[in-house]
């Protein structure tokens, strides 16, 4: 997938952003820059209910002639009938935020699904958040271990510093999309952790021109972005088991501090670790 935008929008005036990209890749500084925009929705909560109304949609497609059969005349009619299920719920969650212009949502399990939505949805666009996958991994690490000590049992528990699981689980969110073909990836714009917090402003003009959305420069300002609410945030905070994914970055302005953490909190031989396992991720975007 080509490190920019397309140049072409495959829809008329998009309504909808739908923001993926590994968990820990910077999928909320990226929905809190764009929901700074005059012409989008607040910082809302992850949309989960999409996400996982896809998975029941995927497992489902899977066992067509086992289960469904007798309620569908086809694969086709029952995707037909999801995709309509799902415009109806983003055009209902659209009207909520009126007069918002575009609806800005986001969700890392959403990314293993953007195929199938780039078909259903000729109204939205998408973006895709990519992070170094060693720092993504040793993020991955760090939520473990929170987990571990609020006694919450997860992938990230069961895993521990498995460096292959982990690796892969990181690919896992991007291989659908980086299989499919070139018109469908060209739907997506590519968004790079490590640019968007070293200079946010160059990391969205590109975005502006693939989702039609202008962030004023204000709005880049440290004190503009501690002031935005992050409300259903701090309800995730108070959760055990979310709360372990929570950053204080998230209450404050953009930051590099986490670039690199990777030499911080994992041993020499789990880096090489992870560059091995990640090599064809590496031939895709580049990070060493």
């Amino acid at each position: 997938m080509a490190e920019q935008s397309p140049s072409e929008s495959t829809a008329d005036t998009p309504l909808f952003v739908l923001i993926g990209g590994s968990m820990r890749s910077g999928t909320t500084l990226l929905q809190k820059l764009l929901c700074a925009a005059p012409t989008t929705n607040p910082v809302i909560g992850e949309c989960k209910y999409i996400a996982d109304q896809m998975q029941v949609f995927s497992k489902n497609l899977q066992n067509f002639e086992l289960h469904l059969k007798d309620y569908f005349s086809s694969p086709e009619e029952f995707k037909q009938y999801n995709a309509e299920q799902l415009r109806y719920f983003l055009h209902m969650v659209h009207a909520r935020y009126a007069p918002a212009e575009v609806l800005v949502l986001k969700n890392p399990e959403l990314t293993r699904f953007f195929p199938e939505l780039a078909e259903w949805l000729p109204r939205a666009t998408f973006l895709l958040t990519v992070r170094d996958p060693r720092d993504t991994v040793a993020s991955m690490v760090e939520v473990g271990e929170k987990h571990r000590a609020e006694g919450q049992s997860s992938q990230l528990t069961t895993w521990g510093r498995n460096m292959a699981a982990l690796s892969g689980y990181y690919l896992s969110y991007y291989a659908p999309l980086f299989s499919s073909p070139e018109p469908t990836r060209q739907k997506v714009g590519l968004v790079r952790y490590e640019q968007l917090v070293t200079d946010p402003q160059a990391a969205l003009a590109p975005v502006a021109q693939h989702c039609g959305i202008s962030v004023p420069a204000e709005a880049f300002g440290n004190e503009a972005l501690e002031q935005q609410s992050m409300e259903a945030w701090n309800r995730y905070r108070e959760d055990k088991f979310t709360g372990a994914f929570w950053s204080p970055l998230y209450h404050q302005g953009v930051s590099d501090s986490r670039v690199g953490r990777f030499r911080e909190t994992l041993t020499e031989d789990e880096v090489e670790a992870v560059q091995e396992h990640c090599t064809s991720f590496n031939r895709i975007v580049k990070y060493w």
